[in-house]
């Protein structure tokens, strides 16, 4: 049993309760509190399938992803792969330099950080890191969240309300207020659920990160990625609901 520290450069610091398990090859690290339901099993898609377990298949994001149900809970499995050209070459192997820099490690360490905190992301189940040599291949397991939809896809069957818009803005002005840094926040990483709260997901390769800079960086990337879904007349200037979105950012 470990117990990890996590500061933001605040005087007071989250004390959490990990468990992590090493078989020849592969490490394994857990919260604690789900130990009596985690198996080293649940990181194979074929185990899954074989169980009945698997509830869906290629899901958001550009790695392989599995929504299944284990034990009267839902969860998503999801294997880190390579994007854009790199993937031709090397679809899913990370070079090692220690497991607490591998990527599946410090993704989990930091959706735990956000969910003590209660910022609304995806819990963290466990991950999985498979070393070979200098390389290795890593994979998550976060909890389900149901009844969700993309704000692209929200965009592209609807337009939003302003009020939800300025709750898309408060909700990435907490991640920002808590220092933390998402590396490709844009409108696939953020859903909304049935009773229009917002989330963001998939924060491979975020960090705790200190200072103002990155924070403008961070909604501008959104701003580009909205651009690609809002009607081509939207992109020269602001639309209406990118502004109802930066008050909601400003006035949380």
């Amino acid at each position: 049993m470990l117990s990890a520290y996590f500061n933001c450069g605040e005087p007071s610091r989250l004390l959490i309760n990990v468990c992590e398990r090493h078989e020849g090859a592969d490490y394994f690290i857990f919260d604690e509190n789900h130990q009596e339901t985690f198996t080293p099993s649940l990181f194979s898609p074929a185990f899954l399938s074989e169980h009945n377990c698997l509830v869906s298949t290629n899901m958001q994001g550009r790695g392989s992803a599995w929504a299944f149900h284990w034990q009267d809970q839902n969860y998503v499995l999801r294997h880190y792969r390579r994007g854009g050209l790199p993937a031709k070459v090397n679809k899913d192997q990370y070079l090692w330099s220690g497991l607490q820099n591998t990527r599946a490690w410090r993704e989990w360490h930091l959706l735990a950080t956000a969910s003590a905190w209660q910022l609304p992301c995806p819990q963290p189940f466990a991950a999985h890191v498979r070393r070979s040599g200098l390389m290795y291949q890593a994979d998550l397991i976060t909890l389900h969240l149901p009844g969700t939809q993309t704000l692209a896809e929200r965009l592209i069957a609807d337009s939003l309300p302003r009020p939800l818009w300025h709750k898309v803005g408060a909700t990435i002005r907490r991640f920002h207020d808590h220092q933390i840094f998402h590396a490709d926040l844009n409108a696939n990483n953020i859903l909304i659920d049935e009773a229009d709260r917002v989330f963001l997901i998939d924060f491979d390769r975020g960090t705790l990160r200190k200072g103002r800079y990155w924070k403008q960086q961070n909604l501008s990337r959104l701003h580009r990625s909205l651009q690609k879904v809002w009607p081509a007349s939207s992109r020269k200037n602001p639309p209406p609901p990118w502004t109802a979105l930066l008050e909601g950012y400003a006035h949380t």
